[in-house]
């Protein structure tokens, strides 16, 4: 595939989904007057749970669907057929367990409300499948328009939705409920025609009870790994939600989490875009140069979390119109922070996944997963809800030391990094920047400008050194 199309690609794929992102956003000053603590509360909750049960849902089977493309060649719908049917089967159980459990801890709602919500909270995993599909079919094509087009399509109708429950009826945490929902909907319908009948991948019954067995065998230990990032993000509001913490505490907590997230949106971007190459330098064992690109990657991370952290009270000020969320201002700054590693993350997954050490997976989301359960359900009775962002800040760094106690990460990342102590310099670098950004954000107006761009000249510079990558 030739640059120029790549480009292409990586603006189809990262850049135009976000689209319905930066929507969102510019919606906030008009919705926040009419949401509470309360309500991000209740939609933290429910995205939690459905969070793992998205994560569960598929069994890892999505993972033999790029296999038996490239595998079955023409044959490979068939096998996709199959996967579907079983997804849809799966979806439709787990959407039923969804229901009973949100029906369960959902208590501070009316039983007549909590049903309806709970209803249609499941609808995002019983109507998951063909966007599933969808996904790798067009994505293994390099075909992103007729994906990203209908994804934006869905994501606009969930928005609209949104907007009308919540600006005009004044429905609160239903709003985002309605919006997942209706998201969920738009995408199974319209992706029928060119998934069902066009490529006529359609869901097939399978009879031999067998292959479906050596199929789930090989799955099943990609789902832990999808499920660590479900438990470092979700695992501490349900913990919160468990200890019985304010519904308005877990709302605080959800909203800073909500817009501290919003940063990977660039370092994901960026390494997508880079993918290519991260693949070829690797594969041609190239070391020098990965490791040149993993410091372009980690400098953009670095350098445009200082800046957004700098901003963030500006950033509340001016979008989130509601007084009662102002103090999330500092849970998203250190949100920011926690996902200061994920470039390390994306590169070391990378690598186990060029060589098909899937297991190895594990070490990097899953056990900062559970490092986060175990940390949340010690310190959250004692210290409260804030203690959650630090508990989480600790399972994200946590990443920089797998590659020093791991075998096979040590081998692996010494092998194009070098000294791993540069692992720890990288955490001091963190730490610093992220307490001199707090300093900053208190600043006058003036002085953050000043600092601000001296921030920017020293990211273009460093930037400008390992940006000459062939």
């Amino acid at each position: 595939m030739k640059v120029k199309q790549i480009l292409i690609n990586s603006v189809w794929f990262g850049v135009i989904p976000k689209i319905s992102t930066l929507i969102n956003i510019l919606l906030l000053p008009l919705l926040t007057p009419y949401l509470t603590p309360y309500d991000y509360g209740i939609w933290g909750v429910i995205s939690s749970y459905s969070g793992i049960i998205l994560a569960v849902y598929t069994f890892g089977l999505h993972m033999h669907l790029p296999n038996s493309f490239y595998e079955y060649k023409n044959k490979f719908k068939v096998v996709w057929g199959r996967i579907l049917f079983l997804l849809l089967i799966s979806a439709t159980l787990f959407s039923i367990i969804l229901t009973i459990i949100l029906l369960s801890v959902l208590h501070d709602i009316v039983l007549y409300k909590r049903i309806l919500v709970a209803i249609l909270a499941s609808f995002p995993i019983l109507f998951n499948s063909n966007g599933l599909i969808a996904s790798n079919l067009f994505t293994l094509r390099s075909q992103p328009k007729p994906l990203v087009l209908r994804n934006l399509t869905a994501s606009i109708f969930g928005l609209l939705a949104l907007f009308i429950t919540v600006y005009f009826f004044n429905l609160g945490y239903f709003g985002f409920v309605m919006s997942a929902a209706t998201s969920a909907l738009v995408s199974f319908i319209i992706f029928i025609n060119p998934i069902w009948i066009k490529e006529k991948i359609y869901p097939r019954v399978t009879k031999k009870i067998k292959n479906v067995k050596e199929q789930l065998k090989v799955a099943f230990p990609v789902i832990p790994h999808a499920l660590g990032f479900v438990l470092l993000s979700s695992s501490s509001r349900i913990i919160m939600s468990w200890y019985k913490i304010p519904m308005s505490d877990i709302g605080l907590f959800s909203n800073g989490y909500m817009m501290g997230d919003y940063i990977t949106i660039i370092t994901v971007a960026v390494v997508t875009a880079l993918s290519p190459q991260i693949q070829e330098l690797y594969r041609g064992k190239k070391y020098i140069e990965f490791r040149n690109l993993y410091y372009f990657s980690q400098g953009i991370a670095i350098f445009s979390i200082i800046l957004f952290s700098i901003w963030m009270p500006e950033i509340y000020k001016y979008l989130i119109r509601n007084q009662q969320l102002q103090q999330c201002s500092l849970i998203a700054r250190q949100i920011c922070f926690a996902n200061a590693v994920l470039p390390l993350y994306l590169f070391m997954s990378t690598i186990a996944f060029i060589e098909k050490r899937t297991k190895q997976l594990l070490w990097l989301v899953f056990v900062p997963g559970i490092l986060n359960i175990i940390l949340s359900i010690i310190l959250i009775p004692i210290f409260g809800y804030k203690v959650a962002v630090i508990t989480t800040m600790i399972s994200y760094w946590s990443l920089l030391f797998i590659p020093i106690f791991i075998k096979y990460h040590n081998e692996r990342t010494t092998l194009w990094l070098g000294n791993l102590s540069k692992l720890l310099l990288l955490l001091a670098v963190i730490i610093l920047t992220f307490y001199c950004s707090l300093k900053i954000s208190n600043l006058e107006f003036q002085y953050k400008i000043l600092f601000s761009c001296i921030v920017a000249l020293l990211s273009i510079s460093f930037l400008y050194k390992f940006s000459n990558i062939k």
